[in-house]
C-alpha cells in the first residue's frame, strides 16, 4: 500500500498497558517490519499506548483529518 502511496504516513498501533519508552510494543514491531520493507522510517508514526481497538481509533484521530484515512487492519480485534 505505501509504494502506491508513497507521500503517504504510516500509523501503526498497538500497546500494552504501562508503557515506557523501553518497552517494546506491537507499534514498534510494526514499524520495525515496515521499515524493513522500504517504508522510511520518517514516514511512520506509532500510537505505543492503545490497548484496545477503541483506544487505537482514538489516538490515530489525532493525527488525520477527515477524508484522508486509508484503514488497513485485521480479521481479530479486541
Amino acid at each position: 500500500l505505501y509504494r502506491q502511496l508513497p507521500a503517504a504516513t504510516l500509523i501503526v498501533t498497538g500497546g500494552v498497558p504501562d508503557v515506557t519508552e523501553h518497552t517494546l510494543t506491537t507499534a514498534d514491531d510494526l514499524a520495525t517490519v515496515a521499515a524493513s520493507w522500504g517504508v522510511p522510517p520518517e514516514a511512520i508514526l506509532r500510537a505505543r499506548e492503545p490497548v484496545n481497538t477503541e483506544a487505537e481509533a482514538d489516538a490515530v484521530a489525532r493525527w488525520v483529518k477527515p477524508g484522508e484515512l486509508t484503514l488497513n487492519t485485521a480479521l481479530f480485534h479486541t
